[in-house]
């Protein structure tokens, strides 16, 4: 009996999909790129690089994932997720020039790309160009990936310097943001009759102890 190829059909292909995109979520990367990687080969569709990509992003193996990002531009040069991608990686190797070139290309392609705003405003930072960064960053609160900018999602009204009785501010970075930016607390109760922070459990102790806290 002869033997025969993968099974390429599309419902085939739709739930191999799905499965690589199960272990990548659950953080097998190393399987997932695997999976995608058997896709991308048969298929040779753009998507399937960029993916295999990004799990070689999160195994930090920079040159692998940079090089599946470039065949995916030569499988669709105009498929935005690869230049965002491409971004990512020069962000990650402190490019931060370069960074911004890509994501102005993914976003000159796609628009409503928040995460590649969001972190085009990270690179902006990075570069001290504070003022277009600023107007990047504030894409977390709306767009396709609000869900992974911004977990909280929260609908109450976002408070814009007005005088208030009442205040609620809470935590949506990483704890290095949380200790940096908590000094402002105390400013900010001489502002509004009540302030409540909403803070890390395991962080509690130590901010409880700042002064008016």
């Amino acid at each position: 009996m002869a033997a025969t190829g993968p099974d390429t059909s599309p419902v085939n292909t739709e739930a191999s999909f799905k499965h690589a995109n199960l272990l990548f979520e659950s953080g097998k990367f190393a399987a997932a790129k695997e999976q995608f990687l058997l896709l991308a080969k048969s298929n040779n569709l753009a998507k399937y690089w960029v993916n295999a990509a990004y799990c070689d992003l999160y195994l930090n193996d920079l040159p692998s994932a940079e090089a599946s990002f470039q065949t995916a531009l030569s499988a669709d040069s105009q498929f935005a997720s690869a230049w965002a991608g491409l971004g990512d990686a020069a962000a990650t190797r402190m490019n931060h020039a370069r960074a911004v070139e890509c994501y102005n290309t993914a976003l000159s392609l796609s628009p409503a790309m928040s995460q590649a705003r969001n972190n085009r405003g990270h690179s902006l930072c990075a570069l001290g160009r504070y003022r277009e960064a600023w107007a990047d960053l504030e894409a977390r609160f709306s767009g396709p990936d609000t869900g992974n900018l911004y977990p909280h999602a929260l609908t109450l009204p976002r408070w814009q310097g007005n005088p208030l009785d009442r205040v609620f501010v809470h935590w949506e970075q990483g704890f290095g943001d949380i200790l940096q930016y908590a000094r402002f607390l105390p400013h900010l109760k001489r502002k509004v009759k009540e302030a409540v922070f909403e803070c890390p459990a395991t962080l509690f102790g130590l901010l409880k102890r700042l002064p008016d806290a």
